[in-house]
């Protein structure tokens, strides 16, 4: 979960021009988590896209250039970070939603820091949800069935047309 001084970091990167932006940017860009690393640098490069400079580049000390430069697109930066964050927003859900129908912590057992399993939080560790498990895992079970019942099927010898046992006449 983000902490309220790397939630006021991204709204101070997103209103504010040059250098109040730059210094939220590079905060972020030094952040612990590496979602909140990558956000950081998809924004620094769309901003450096905009303007036309390098990503890294400082921004110009003269004047004159600063109002050549055109302002970045804003509301369109806007718009891809409120897309990225439903996309996250819809994805966690997503897994968290698989997590119950595996019987695993929303982790699934793969962050020895979380705070509800410590990582141990694997599938099979809880009581699976039933809705979800009908929904995910029960799919793919009956898939598997009647992939195992296909294969038996076709695997069962046959005899080869004419081969009949000495003596034995064929029925037809």
């Amino acid at each position: 979960m983000l902490s309220m001084d790397t939630l006021s970091l991204f709204k101070e990167m997103m209103a504010s021009p040059h250098d109040a932006a730059s210094r939220a940017g590079a905060a972020l860009a030094e952040h612990d988590d590496p979602r909140v690393r990558m956000i950081a640098e998809m924004w620094a490069s769309q901003r450096a896209e905009a303007t036309g400079d390098e990503p890294d580049a400082e921004p110009a000390d003269d004047v004159s250039a600063a109002e050549v430069r055109p302002e970045p697109d804003m509301a369109r930066i806007r718009d891809h970070i409120r897309l990225l964050t439903d996309h996250l927003r819809y994805e966690r859900q997503l897994r968290h939603e698989m997590a119950r129908a595996l019987g695993a912590c929303h982790c699934l057992g793969e962050d020895a820091e979380c705070g509800d399993c410590g990582g141990a939080g694997t599938p099979g560790t809880r009581i699976p949800d039933r809705r979800a498990f009908a929904h995910f895992v029960l799919p793919v079970i009956m898939r598997m069935k009647q992939d195992r019942r296909r294969t038996a099927v076709s695997e069962t010898p046959r005899e080869p047309a004419g081969s009949e046992a000495p003596g034995e006449r064929s029925s037809t």
